[in-house]
């Protein structure tokens, strides 16, 4: 027991240290990534699974939440707030339910980058982004829309072949 928390401890670590780190990446134009995958699985609240599994307290004063992708074998991805990614840290739609996330790895590092974020309904994939009626906008996190300001909705159309 007292290694899985040693683990954790580990793995908590690094997802705030990592999380300090703003990376930015642009999907398109960029040279063949070797660290680039695709992982299936549910967003969940890290620091509820450390208190719950592992009797981990964080500390009040802990920026959170804390955010993981949880594999079908159990296996925690920390997710960074990246551009992506953000979208989970601030829509508590999005956690708890399936996803295929387009990622991006780090060697030696747990935690990871998220490029493309995908929904699976009754088996279907589709596109998530958050959209303006009136502006016909399309964003990748819940905002007020850069034009009108009006709120964006959250959007789910059936995937493209992108």
């Amino acid at each position: 027991m007292k290694s899985a928390i040693a683990h954790w401890r580990t793995v908590l670590i690094m997802t705030v240290g990592a999380a300090t780190i703003a990376i930015q990446a642009a999907e398109p134009g960029l040279p063949f990534d070797p660290y680039r995958t695709e992982l299936r699985g549910e967003v969940v609240r890290l620091d509820v699974v450390l208190r719950r599994e592992f009797k981990v307290q964080l500390p009040p004063d802990q920026p959170g939440p804390l955010l993981a992708l949880k594999t079908a074998d159990g296996t925690y991805y920390p997710l960074l707030r990246s551009d992506r990614g953000r979208a989970f840290f601030t829509d508590n739609r999005l956690l708890d339910r399936p996803m295929l996330l387009r990622i991006r790895k780090f060697p030696g590092i747990p935690t990871v980058q998220v490029i493309r974020v995908q929904s699976i309904k009754n088996g279907v994939l589709h596109d998530l982004d958050y959209y303006c009626d009136v502006c016909n906008i399309s964003v990748p996190e819940i905002m007020q829309c850069p034009c009108c300001q009006a709120d964006v909705q959250l959007r789910e159309l059936p995937a493209s072949n992108k």
